[in-house]
């Protein structure tokens, strides 16, 4: 509740914390997701190393391309697309963690915007309304 009165974005990374036994969700997407239901929020944005969620692994597949939006109904068949996508190694789970904190922020109605990071300034494009990534549009 704090967070909204103050117009702040919360801004957590598990990998971060002091001390872990109590907290250990498993990986930054879920993470964020329990912080978006927490807050309340009214968007949640997970920021990744891909430009968001293809039909196919962009790197095995050259037909793949970037879902823009994905609805609540149409997430089970994302899901399918994502369990083949990359790990880099640099992250804990790939996009399949993404897909069940999407699931996680549809429990309180919270969209989710899933973009690539490394994208220029890609908060504030975000919150100005370009299209960035991928929008799931909860039921």
């Amino acid at each position: 509740r704090a967070f909204r009165s103050t117009d702040c974005i919360p801004i957590g990374n598990e990998n971060d914390t002091v001390y872990t036994d109590e907290i250990k969700i498993g990986d930054n997407d879920n993470l964020a997701a329990h912080v978006a239901q927490l807050c309340n929020a009214d968007l949640l944005v997970i920021l990744t190393q891909v430009d968001g969620l293809f039909t196919g692994n962009p790197e095995r597949d050259p037909d793949a391309r970037l879902l823009s939006e994905v609805t609540a109904e149409e997430l089970e068949s994302a899901g399918a697309s994502a369990e083949g996508a990359s790990k880099d190694g640099l992250g804990t789970g790939g996009f399949a963690t993404k897909i069940r904190a999407v699931h996680t922020a549809f429990e309180h109605n919270i969209p989710v915007i899933v973009a690539n990071g490394r994208t220029r300034n890609i908060l504030s494009r975000i919150l100005d309304g370009e299209p960035h990534g991928t929008l799931f549009i909860p039921p």
